[in-house]
């Protein structure tokens, strides 16, 4: 009678992969998933500076836009305002001609193309497949020539940035140099930041506006609060009291919140 006598399974490493490599391997993945569980302190997080952002509206939508888009925005305005005219003549022509404006720009785009066909097709007295050969010529090249524009545009509005960052970063540090309690250039009011773009100015002179303009703020409310207290003396206290407690801001001697 036989008997059957079960061995027990014996799980076996791979022996393809030599020891050192496998030491190595298995050092290398411990070092991975040390680094991937750091994290870094609040401290180093709380150091990184805020992008400058500045507020705008566009179809009745608030957006917050960074200083290169903000750039870029303005240099579109600056270049509408150059083409308005010309969009203006596109829109009669389109609305004489019951279009959209896209519709006639097609068109006219059609008609270039074909004049110019009809005219290679004359030069090559009526040889249409050579006519067809020199046409895309001819519109590749004028495809490269736009192309070659809209690269010097480019180039040159990067250039405008860049020089706008450089102007800026100056600035700074001679704003610095006037008031060294400004550390950070996130530091600035935003209003500081926008003038200076905007208006073309040192962010010094802006930032001296914006003092000043806060600093009349200020006047105007202590004026009006001390006109307020002396009008007062004159009502009745009864009716004084009553205003008290519905605005706690209306009583004597309530201070004006500094603006920050």
């Amino acid at each position: 009678m036989e008997e059957n006598i079960q061995t027990p399974e014996v799980d076996t490493a791979p022996q393809d992969q030599p020891e050192g490599e496998a030491t190595a391997a298995a050092g290398t993945t411990q070092e991975a998933e040390t680094a991937t569980g750091t994290t870094p302190e609040a401290g180093e997080a709380d150091n990184v500076q805020q992008p400058i952002t500045i507020p705008i509206q566009y179809k009745h939508e608030a957006r917050e836009l960074t200083l290169e888009e903000a750039q870029d925005f303005a240099q579109k305005g600056l270049r509408y305002d150059e083409i308005a005219p010309t969009l203006d003549k596109l829109r009669f022509l389109a609305a004489a001609n019951d279009k959209e404006i896209s519709e006639m720009v097609d068109a006219l785009v059609e008609s270039q193309d074909k004049k110019l066909y009809d005219s290679i097709m004359e030069e090559c007295y009526g040889d249409e497949k050579l006519a067809k050969r020199l046409f895309e010529v001819e519109k590749a090249q004028r495809q490269a020539k736009y192309e070659s524009a809209r690269q010097q545009e480019t180039a040159a509005e990067q250039k405008a940035k860049e020089d706008l960052a450089k102007r800026l970063a100056d600035d700074f540090v001679e704003l610095q140099e006037e008031f060294p309690d400004i550390t950070e250039f996130s530091g600035l009011p935003q209003q500081v930041v926008d003038t200076a773009v905007k208006k073309g100015i040192s962010l010094t002179d802006a930032y001296l506006r914006h003092q000043h303009a806060e600093n009349k703020k200020i006047t105007a409310a202590r004026t009006a609060q001390e006109g307020l207290s002396i009008t007062r003396e004159s009502r009745p206290k009864e009716l004084i009291k009553k205003e008290e407690r519905l605005c706690p801001s209306l009583k004597t001697g309530a201070t004006v919140p500094s603006p920050a």
